[in-house]
């Protein structure tokens, strides 16, 4: 989370959206999960037909339409708290204050929104269409039964709630790839300790392991599935949590830029009465290039930031004119804006 002088509209509005976008993420999974047809599925994955299997499940931009909407949504929020908690503005020959509001429907913030969320929609479509096809290979390698491999995609339903949860969508390839080893290694009495270095594990199972490893016997089936279920609930969780902080960390930064873009062009400030200080989060997590840029300060919204590896951004975070993944993913920085009146 951003930490340091962010504006305190902009922190509850950051704090708000977070919950909102990983709600339309978990969403959009549940939906995809909750029309696949396990019959279809299973025939598919028995004839060996990858596209078949593909189509069955229908993993495709149209289920993250309210993760599209909710980046939209935290975009304007954004960007009408940045309007709201600016100083009151007056006319500097009537003496009357001027009212300004975020114009959500800028070419500019649509056109943030739309690259923003439909970058991020592919690349999850896209890494999930790779992780079904890395899970089917594995299942003809391991002869896995076709129902088996079914649900192991799907999930299998909790009989409490009666939904299915636990399987592999929505998870990232490598997330999938962490689920499968850990079947692999509870169903091998030599490897299932390695289960007990897993930080995310459910450690109720802990003891179930440890008796299965004393006996000298592999893990049962039944109790495999319950295992790789909740460890694969968790790391869908974690992917939620990553994707809300970093997405509406993005939509505040672009949000507030935005404002102050509108701000200029309405003629009630001069773009050189406007200064911008980059401001990193003081931690270890932080990189060191943007401990290196804070404190540093810009004149105007027009003017980039350089930072010493030589990528631009308009702000921190952004990607618009080329930087590096190395010096955007993750980022908490953000900016600090003044207004001079002189």
């Amino acid at each position: 989370m951003i930490q340091g002088q962010l504006p305190v509209a902009l922190a509850k509005v950051l704090a708000a959206m977070e919950p909102a976008i990983r709600k339309a993420f978990e969403d959009a999974i549940a939906h995809m999960i909750s029309v696949a047809q396990v019959g279809l599925l299973e025939d598919a994955i028995a004839a060996g037909d990858i596209q078949r299997v593909l189509n069955v499940l229908q993993i495709g931009p149209s289920f993250f339409a309210p993760l599209d909407r909710a980046m939209g949504e935290a975009l304007w929020q954004s960007g009408t708290a940045t309007i709201a908690g600016l100083p009151k503005l007056r006319d500097p020959f009537s003496g009357q204050r001027v009212v300004i509001g975020f114009d959500g429907r800028h070419p500019r913030a649509e056109e943030w929104a739309r690259g923003r969320a439909g970058n991020l929609i592919t690349g999850i479509v896209d890494d999930q269409l790779v992780m079904v096809r890395a899970a089917l290979t594995e299942a003809v390698m391991t002869s896995q039964p076709p129902r088996s491999a079914a649900l192991e995609i799907v999930g299998r339903v909790n009989r409490a709630t009666g939904i299915r949860e636990g399987g592999l969508l929505g998870l990232t390839s490598q997330q999938a790839g962490y689920v499968r080893n850990l079947r692999g290694e509870l169903a091998d009495p030599a490897t299932m300790a390695n289960y007990l270095t897993r930080e995310r594990r459910y450690r109720r199972f802990d003891k179930l392991v440890r008796d299965a490893m004393a006996s000298g016997k592999p893990v049962a089936q039944a109790d495999i599935d319950r295992i790789a279920a909740s460890y694969g609930n968790r790391l869908l969780k974690l992917r939620g949590d990553t994707i809300a902080q970093n997405e509406s960390i993005s939509a505040m930064r672009a949000g507030q830029h935005e404002g102050y873009r509108q701000l200029v062009e309405s003629g009630q400030v001069r773009d050189s009465q406007i200064t911008r200080t980059w401001s990193a989060t003081p931690d270890t997590f932080t990189r060191h290039d943007h401990m290196v840029m804070n404190g540093q300060t810009l004149t105007g919204v027009q003017a980039n930031w350089t930072l010493p590896d030589g990528s631009q951004m308009r702000f921190p975070g952004d990607v618009s004119l080329g930087a590096r993944a190395a010096e955007t993913i993750g980022c908490r920085c953000h900016e600090q804006f003044r207004i001079r009146f002189i």
